[in-house]
């Protein structure tokens, strides 16, 4: 009976930190060297990462993810591949995606405006527990109160970034 209670009491102290330990953040990177920042190698390149975060867990107000279907239908792809069989199409294009789409509170919002404003061809880098989620490329300023986080997410991963999003 002992050991069944130790079991159940550890796995219950243990479950806050699951949660906790997960951090957020959104950082600004770039390709070129920057002294200071930390190098990460993404997607086949090097990119170097501000050591400040830009947006932290605080400044989101809540996060949900979703299935995204994609923009063309299987008929469509046919009948673009028959005018041009060697077209390329996007991932986004042909296949279904997860994303996550995170509601940034005033703060966060305000940041998020400012930060993109200045910062044009920079990359806008989705940081979970020290791993870059995605690395969008910032083409103009970005207002409101919305990031999204797209990628190669699984529903699983998706599914625990939402939850420590929601954690407060």
């Amino acid at each position: 009976m002992k050991p069944l209670i130790f079991t159940l009491l550890f796995s219950f102290l243990s479950l806050p930190h699951v949660y906790s330990d997960g951090t957020f953040e959104i950082r600004l990177g770039i390709t070129d060297h920057v002294k200071g920042w930390v190098k990460h190698h993404h997607e086949g390149e090097d990119i170097w990462i501000s050591p400040d975060p830009v947006i932290t867990s605080e400044m989101i107000s809540s996060a949900e993810y979703k299935w995204v279907e994609p923009l063309l239908s299987k008929e469509e792809i046919e009948a673009i591949k028959k005018i041009d069989p060697n077209v390329r199409l996007s991932s986004n294009a042909t296949e279904s995606y997860i994303e996550i789409e995170i509601t940034l509170t005033e703060e966060g919002a305000k940041k998020q405006s400012a930060v993109t404003e200045d910062s044009a061809g920079s990359l806008m880098v989705f940081m979970f527990e020290g791993k870059i989620l995605t690395a969008p490329r910032i083409m103009e300023k970005i207002s409101g109160d919305v990031a999204v986080i797209t990628g190669k997410l699984t529903e699983e991963r998706a599914k625990m970034i939402t939850n420590v999003l929601n954690q407060k």
